[in-house]
């Protein structure tokens, strides 16, 4: 069985193991051609993220002993958060400038996300990217709204 949820540390291990088989520098031209992520988080860089529960998984549940094996994540973060790296202080730079539905976007009222990152092997036409990625959204924009 395949789901979706929100992420828990006993999921590091998992989110760090398909990370790694999917990571640039591991990849052959041929594999890289079906996709890939280009930042190696560390385990420090994804607990930080869990703390504001801001990493999402989707799981597939074995039917013989019920354990789970991450397929798929998506990262998430403030703008404070990713703005360690350089392009996203390029990025925060040219938020005023944005505008959506007539309000200009500002580091209060968005969030960055990124890496996404699915194992083909396993979900081939199951839509894991799709899943991650609007639980991802759904989660950040209920806590901007909130906030």
């Amino acid at each position: 069985m395949q789901k979706s949820r929100t992420a828990k540390s006993s999921d590091v291990t998992g989110i760090l193991a398909l990370q790694s088989r999917n990571l640039l520098i591991n990849l052959s031209e041929a594999e890289q051609k079906k996709g890939f992520v280009t930042t190696a988080f560390t385990v420090a860089q994804i607990e930080e993220l869990l703390l504001f529960g801001e990493v999402f998984v989707a799981v597939e549940t074995s039917a013989v002993d019920q354990l789970e094996t991450v397929i798929g994540y998506a990262l998430a973060g403030s703008w404070a958060y990713f703005s360690q790296r350089p392009i996203f202080l390029f990025m925060l730079a040219r938020l005023p400038a944005l505008y959506f539905e007539g309000q200009v976007i500002t580091e209060a009222n968005s969030f960055q996300y990124g890496a996404v990152c699915v194992s083909m092997r396993r979900i081939a036409g199951w839509g894991c990217f799709r899943l991650c990625l609007r639980l991802c959204v759904w989660e950040c924009v209920s806590a901007i709204r909130l906030a």
